[in-house]
């Protein structure tokens, strides 16, 4: 089992920035302007009403690995990444640092969560307006609304696309792609919103038990 297969492997060091939406410059799908803007106000206005969010999640990385685990998100600031046996991993950003622990290495690192992709979901204001992000896709089809973020001054580092459920509007997948065009899915399930989550969670120690 490679145990580098972290849902934000790709992205622990790239962060996402816009630019204001220009459907010349973006992907879509036979949608205008305005509907474009629309649904990226639809999104953030979503995502701004979320406090907590526990989910399952299943992940499948570029060379088909398939993993599981929890998903544990209490906005503003604090995110969990925590993987089934037998992946030691546990991964959480808190504020503006992300740990990353290997269980059974016994090895716990940081670094810094400013802007990082992963830590998007975190932010106290989301807006998708922001002059720090850049939309490269809106796109709405199939019952589902896709939209892929990057960097507005290093697009090359890689992307996030966050895909939704049109109705009711809810978050369903995350896709990660690196800089060299790998993408990893992460699918999530059995949501639940608004659950009290022990702050403790968002706080990694060495030779903790998880």
């Amino acid at each position: 089992m490679n145990r580098f297969i972290l849902i934000f492997t790709y992205i622990i060091s790239s962060y996402i920035f816009y630019i204001p939406v220009s459907l010349a410059a973006n992907q879509t799908n036979g949608i205008t302007f305005t509907q474009n803007n629309d649904i990226l106000k639809r999104a953030a206005l979503y995502l701004n009403s979320l406090t907590t969010l526990v989910a399952d999640f299943h992940q499948v990385s570029p060379n088909g690995e398939i993993s599981n685990g929890k998903f544990f998100l209490s906005r503003p600031g604090k995110l969990r990444i925590q993987y089934n046996p037998p992946v030691p991993i546990v991964m959480t950003i808190n504020g503006s640092l992300i740990s990353y622990y290997d269980y059974e290495l016994d090895q716990l690192s940081h670094s810094t969560a400013h802007d990082n992709l992963a830590s998007f979901l975190t932010r106290k204001n989301i807006s998708f307006f922001s002059s720090d992000i850049k939309v490269k896709m809106v796109d709405k089809s199939k019952g589902l609304i896709r939209i892929k973020l990057t960097k507005a001054n290093k697009s090359k580092d890689g992307e996030l696309t966050l895909i939704f459920n049109d109705y009711p509007f809810t978050l369903k997948k995350l896709d990660i792609t690196d800089a060299e065009g790998n993408t990893t899915s992460v699918s999530l399930s059995n949501t639940n919103f608004g659950t009290k989550i022990d702050s403790k969670l968002f706080v990694l120690t060495k030779k903790a038990k998880y």
